[in-house]
This record gives C-alpha cells, sequence and structure tokens, in this order.
C-alpha cells in the first residue's frame, strides 16, 4: 500500500533472526526482550535505518518510520531517543516509553493513532503520556479512534485473535480508513510540504 504511493517500505526485524511468535506468550516475550534491552533495540533500529537509507529508491533526507502495536512503540521510543529521521507514526503502540527531559535531541514529527477502546493501554497510561510530553516540550500530534480497539487496522483480526488467545484484536473499518488517510496527510506534510 505504501509502494502504490509512491514510497519504499522495510519491514526491519526487531525480534531478530527471523523469529516469529505463534503464540500471545510468545509475542509477549519476544518483545519483552528488545524493550527490556534499550541498546539492542537501538542497534537493531539504527542497523534497519542505515540500511533503508542505501536503497537507490530512498532519499536519506525523506526518512519516516511506521510502527503497530510493538513496532508503533518502537518507532515512537526511537524519536524520543533522538532518531535523525522526518517523522514517526505509531499505530495502537504502547505507551511504556523512556521520556527525555526536554525536546531538545528529538528531530522527529510524532504521530500517535491510537484505539479509543485499547485494551494494551490504560487512560492513566495515556494520561501519563500526554503529561510526560507536556512536561518535556515535546510537540506531537495524537488522534483517538472511537471505538476502536487494538489490532483496529487489520482485517484479519478475528484470525489473530483465535491463534494469539489473550490478546483482544478489533478490526474496525472506520478506524482503519481513516488513520490510513491521517498517515497519508502526515507523510505528505513531512515529505513535501516544507519543501
Amino acid at each position: 500500500m505504501l509502494a502504490e504511493h509512491g514510497y519504499t517500505a522495510l519491514v526491519a526485524d526487531m525480534y531478530g533472526e527471523g523469529k516469529q511468535a505463534d503464540t500471545f506468550d510468545e509475542a509477549a516475550e519476544l518483545a519483552s526482550a528488545v524493550s527490556k534491552n534499550p541498546e539492542l533495540r537501538q542497534q537493531r533500529f539504527m542497523a534497519a535505518l542505515e540500511h533503508l537509507k542505501k536503497h537507490e529508491s530512498v532519499d536519506p533526507e525523506k526518512i519516516a518510520a511506521i510502527g503497530y502495536s510493538f513496532g508503533g512503540n518502537i518507532v515512537l521510543q526511537s524519536a524520543l531517543d533522538g532518531a535523525d529521521i522526518d517523522g514517526v507514526v505509531s499505530f495502537y503502540g504502547g505507551f511504556l516509553l523512556t521520556t527525555p527531559p526536554d525536546a531538545s535531541d528529538v528531530k522527529a514529527r510524532i504521530l500517535v493513532l491510537h484505539g479509543e477502546k485499547d485494551w494494551y493501554v490504560t487512560p492513566q497510561m495515556l494520561s501519563k503520556f500526554k503529561v510526560e510530553m507536556k512536561k518535556a516540550g515535546i510537540t506531537y500530534e495524537l488522534k483517538v479512534y472511537s471505538e476502536a480497539n487494538h489490532g483496529y487496522t487489520n482485517p484479519e483480526a478475528e484470525a489473530l485473535k483465535e491463534k494469539f488467545k489473550g490478546m483482544h484484536l478489533d478490526y474496525n473499518e472506520a478506524a482503519d480508513k481513516q488513520s490510513w488517510e491521517d498517515l497519508q496527510k502526515f507523510l505528505q506534510s513531512v515529505f513535501y510540504d516544507r519543501e
């Protein structure tokens, strides 16, 4: 879908060695191993970024990172860590983040796309995120889609819910379409409206 809009996309292997989870517990374990090791997380993210920048179809001055769920948390944390990218978009990512004391190192524009009924994010977590971002003076845009749960962009959510028992995933067509439009507008503003 991104290629249809003229973008080059690379999917980073954040778990490492091509590992994939077959259960909710495996997914949680693999994600936790990366999340709890900031050095490993940064190494993998930066390796993917550097690989992408070298591709012949990529302008290394126009890079954004997009993540869903665990990936949303990864791209958001990478922006807060000061990754040299233009923008990040987190789709139903978590908010277990380390927020810097101020915005001086944050280079990326940030868009957070969140489902109102996301089981993974408590209202307290969202509130804490807002408070910490404000305290640090970090500018970001947050869009909350009503009636949307975790996984709202994935039409295969029902099948995945069966596979990953314990995860509350629900496809929401309205939120899926709106978030895709919001992503396109954001990328347009990050890459082209500034020219």
